[in-house]
Order: structure tokens, then sequence, then C-alpha cells
């Protein structure tokens, strides 16, 4: 993913306002998703975290498909997740999106449910996680200084 959102571009990158963003998260999240909605503002809350969210229609296509249409997918997603405000979203929806391309990245990587974070260290999340938990994650990655595993170093932990 670039280190900004636009239009055609695989993933929705989110800065939480309170700086610089030099941690970084990777989620795999649906607009149709309770679950993630209910993570979002955790989300939003974190600092010095950039997160990289990756849209999957596993509840359809229509509304990850208006996200990424939309002149800016990021602040269009953080309004829809946030505010249910879903006035950004373009409703033609017909541009190239990277939807099957994430789903293609998602089955590699053994995601099958939204959300599903993964940190630094490798480890990854399934379902919701508290923002508090979230952060001591992405802090205990960060302290290891590991890059981020292949998926077939991934392990997976569901959420406490």
């Amino acid at each position: 993913c670039p280190r900004t959102s636009r239009r055609g571009s695989p993933c929705v990158v989110n800065f939480p306002p309170g700086g610089s963003g030099a941690r970084t998260l990777y989620a795999f999240s649906a607009p149709s998703c309770s679950f993630c909605r209910r993570l979002e503002p955790e989300l939003a809350k974190l600092q010095d975290v950039t997160v990289y969210t990756f849209l999957l229609p596993f509840q359809g296509r229509q509304l990850p498909q208006a996200i990424l249409c939309s002149t800016d997918p990021a602040k269009s997603w953080q309004a829809g997740m946030l505010n249910a405000d879903t006035s950004g979203r373009n409703s033609q929806a017909d541009c190239p999106t990277a939807l099957d391309r994430n789903l293609q990245l998602a089955r590699q990587l053994g995601v099958n449910g939204t959300p599903t974070m993964f940190y630094a260290d490798g480890t990854r999340t399934t379902g919701y996680v508290p923002g508090t938990e979230v952060e001591r994650r992405i802090a205990a990655a960060a302290a290891v200084g590991s890059p981020v595993a292949t998926s077939k170093a991934i392990t997976q932990e569901k959420a406490p």
C-alpha cells in the first residue's frame, strides 16, 4: 500500500490523529461488519500508528467498491465507520479497485473473517479486540523490532 489513500489503491490508509504514524497495523475489514464498526473508534484513538485497512467484500461488493471508488477513500471509510456518514461514497462505483486482489491476499494469509489485524511481529488477532489490547500488541511488536512476517510465519491468536 502507498502511504496515502487514493482511488484504485489496494487499501485505505488511516493516520489517526496525535502522532507520527511510525508504528503500523494491517487490518482486513468490511464496511458491513458490525465488529469492524465497533473496532474502528478504538483504532482512531491509537497514537503514532498508521493503519493500513484492506477492504474485503465478504458481505457484498457494493459498499467496499463505493468506498474505494470515492474521491478520498480514507475519508469515506472513516466517515462511514465512525459517523455512519455515507455521503462521501461513490454511488456509481464503477472504477477499478483491488477488491479481488485483497480477497486473494486474505486467502493466502488465512483470513476468513473480519476484522482481522496483523501486527509488525507477525501475530494477528481475529474479531473485535479492545483498543488497550491492540495498543499493547503494537507496542510489544515495536519492542521486538521484527519485520512483518510472511504468511508462513504468522501466528494466529484469537482476541482475549
